[in-house]
């Protein structure tokens, strides 16, 4: 068998190392859901807005942009599994480098802070019916998806999707 090629091998261990980051990250955005209390909010905004800037350093490293550069020269295979990590990696490493780490980290800490206020502001009878006319607030039936006005698409047109407060059963399922 032969020898790794090693810029693939430290693209995977690369990406392996990441999705670890990724994953923790993922446990505390859940506790924060479930049984954070509210007075820790400010140290999870900071521990998320950390870990993000963090992961999103490593993932736009000029090494990974080297190793990207030399698995796309090698020439894997064009239908090979390698080929298709690459192609990915490719695509999620010409977006990630277009944001400054920083903005990642802002984004992060913003959205920590601001899902506590959402959240408060649901159970707010007054601004219930703002949060219902901007589309926020999730249908009643589980359904957490809904088409964005902006999108030019008449409801009803797009398979799998609804319009703000108007919610259709789900189509019938065809047995395999």
């Amino acid at each position: 068998m032969p020898a790794a090629f090693q810029p693939y091998s430290n693209l995977l261990a690369r990406a392996r190392e990441l999705s670890f980051v990724d994953a923790a990250s993922a446990l505390l955005q859940w506790d924060e859901e479930t049984y954070m209390p509210r007075a820790a909010l400010a140290f999870r905004a900071e521990q998320a807005a950390f870990l993000s800037g963090w992961s999103h350093r490593q993932f736009i490293a000029p090494e990974v942009g080297d190793w990207i550069k030399a698995c796309e020269d090698r020439g894997f295979a064009p239908e090979s599994d390698e080929a298709a990590n690459v192609r990915n990696r490719r695509w999620a490493y010409d977006r990630a480098t277009k944001l400054p780490p920083e903005l990642v980290e802002e984004f992060n800490r913003a959205t920590t802070l601001a899902r506590d206020a959402w959240v408060a502001a649901r159970k707010n009878p007054h601004t219930r019916p703002a949060l219902a006319a901007s589309g926020t607030d999730a249908p009643r039936d589980g359904q957490s998806h809904y088409r964005p006005a902006s999108t030019g698409v008449p409801a009803g047109k797009v398979p799998g999707t609804i319009d703000v407060g108007r919610v259709a059963p789900p189509a019938p399922s065809r047995g395999l």
